[in-house]
């Protein structure tokens, strides 16, 4: 009894799978880009709404900016596990980045470094803009971790540093005309860092910013804008 039982369960989680492909498919073939998760509707909704046309003929090429090398990493391994591209900078664009930042604690060869120095706000605009005018790049992708905020507030003398890197964000993605992903992680769970990160999230919101809380979500959001392009 238990063996038939067993061929019972298999023929029919089988039939299940192979209905879920005839199913993913068939939301292929008329346009549709299917999510797997709620978190992941709501993502790829407002990387629609909030970027539509940032793919050309299908592609989608991600510049990544961020301070600190071991998160860039993650940051290039999770985008080509969802078969996106990473963008080769044109060598205009390599001179002027090795120009804004200093040779060390920084890399400038896409992902970009930018050190500590990212945390200065001139600094950080600067390297933005260079990045997302590249003729190589669709999708610039940004990661900022708003722990830091009090600390280089402080060092710089602004009461509210955070406002000046989400302005900078806006003004680039304006200029551009491309879209940016905003990766703010949450490292720390104390009430005040809670706040820093809610006031940084709020100011993207309300400029029209998508931001994502984790790597893999704002992958999947950029895998909804090439799909969606595709589509077309």
């Amino acid at each position: 009894g238990d063996v038939y039982k067993r061929q019972a369960i298999s023929s029919h989680t089988g039939v299940l799978a192979g209905d879920a492909e005839i199913f993913a498919a068939a939301l292929r073939q008329a346009g549709a880009v299917q999510a797997d998760s709620m978190e992941s509707l709501y993502d790829a909704t407002a990387a629609l709404l909030l970027c539509p046309g940032a793919c050309r003929d299908g592609h989608l090429r991600v510049g990544i900016v961020g301070s600190g090398g071991g998160f860039s990493v993650d940051v290039v391994d999770t985008l080509g596990a969802h078969g996106l591209e990473r963008a080769r900078f044109t060598e205009t664009t390599l001179k002027a980045l090795s120009s804004a930042l200093p040779e060390i604690n920084t890399f400038v060869i896409n992902p970009v470094d930018m050190g500590e120095r990212g945390y200065d706000p001139a600094v950080f605009a600067r390297v933005l803009e260079i990045c997302a005018m590249d003729e190589n790049v669709d999708l610039l992708v940004v990661t900022r971790e708003t722990e830091r905020y009090p600390a280089f507030g402080t060092w710089f003398g602004i009461a509210d540093i955070g406002a000046l890197y989400a302005q900078s964000i806006a003004d680039v993605a304006q200029k551009s005309g491309k879209p940016v992903f905003v990766i703010v992680t949450g490292v720390r769970t104390d009430l005040e860092a809670h706040r820093e990160r809610r006031r940084f999230l709020e100011k993207l919101e309300a400029m029209g910013i998508p931001s994502f809380p984790t790597v893999g979500r704002a992958a999947g959001a950029a895998a909804a804008l090439r799909a969606w392009s595709r589509a077309l």
